[in-house]
C-alpha cells in the first residue's frame, strides 16, 4: 500500500505548479499592481468611478482617470485631486491618473502649506469612504504636532499574483493601503488604526493623548 504524500512535498508540488504557471503567463507588471492597490482603496466610496487602466496613443503610459460623483462637495473634489493624482515612472513606462468632476473636467491639485491643511483634506476626500474612521491631531510634547488619519481595524486583500501567497494576495491593513495609494507621508499625515481619545474634550492648550 503506497505511503500516503508528505505535508511538505505537498507543499512543494504546489509550488511548483504555481511557479510554472507564472512563467508561462508572466508576472503583471508594476503598473498594474499599483493600480489594483487605487481600485481596492477607492472602490469602497460610492461616489467614485475608477477607469479601466489604458495606454495613451503614445503607448509609453499607462493612465486612469477617476471621476467624482455630481453632488460631492468642493472640498472633496480638490482633495482627491490633491493626494491622487499622480505620475509614476517605472523604469520608462509610465503610470498616471486625474481627478475629474462628474462633467469629465480635471480637477487641479492644491498646494499644501503643512500637515494640519493635508489632513483636513485627506478628511474632506475620504468623506463616504468604508474604511475611513476620522481624522486626528496628537501632541506628545508642547509646540509638536502629529497628523493623523485614522482607519477601521479591517485587512484589504488584493490579488497582485504573489508568489508568497497560495492565492497570490496581498493583504493590507487599510491604513497601510491608504497610506500607499493616498500618499499620506509625503503631506506630513500619518496613516493608523490607533483609536484616539476625544479631541474635543481636552483642554485647550493641553497635549492631546492618544491610546
Amino acid at each position: 500500500m503506497p505511503c500516503p504524500a508528505r505535508p511538505g512535498l505537498l507543499a512543494c508540488a504546489l509550488l511548483l505548479a504555481c511557479l510554472a504557471s507564472v512563467k508561462a503567463q508572466g508576472l503583471s507588471p508594476p503598473w498594474w499592481v499599483t493600480w489594483d492597490f487605487f481600485q481596492a482603496a477607492l472602490r469602497s466610496d460610492r461616489c467614485l468611478n475608477v477607469s479601466e487602466l489604458a495606454p495613451l496613443p503614445r503607448k509609453t503610459e499607462f493612465r486612469f482617470n477617476i471621476t467624482v460623483c455630481a453632488d460631492a462637495p468642493e472640498d472633496k473634489l480638490v482633495g482627491l485631486a490633491t493626494f491622487l493624482t499622480v505620475r509614476y515612472d517605472f523604469g520608462g513606462q509610465l503610470f498616471s491618473s486625474k481627478v475629474l468632476d462628474s462633467r469629465g473636467k480635471a480637477v487641479r491639485p492644491m498646494m499644501v502649506k503643512d500637515g494640519e491643511q493635508a489632513m483636513k483634506l485627506a478628511g474632506a476626500a475620504l468623506q463616504g469612504n468604508h474604511y475611513f474612521e476620522r481624522t486626528a491631531v496628537s501632541s506628545p510634547l508642547p509646540c509638536i504636532d502629529f497628523y493623523w488619519v485614522i482607519f477601521k481595524p479591517e485587512i484589504a486583500q488584493i490579488w497582485i499574483d504573489n508568489l508568497a501567497d497560495l492565492y497570490g494576495n496581498i493583504n493590507l491593513l487599510a491604513a497601510d493601503l491608504f497610506a500607499r495609494v493616498f500618499r499620506l507621508e509625503q503631506f506630513g499625515v500619518r496613516a493608523t488604526t490607533l483609536k484616539f481619545k476625544d479631541m474635543a474634550s481636552q483642554p485647550e492648550g493641553q497635549p492631546s493623548a492618544y491610546v
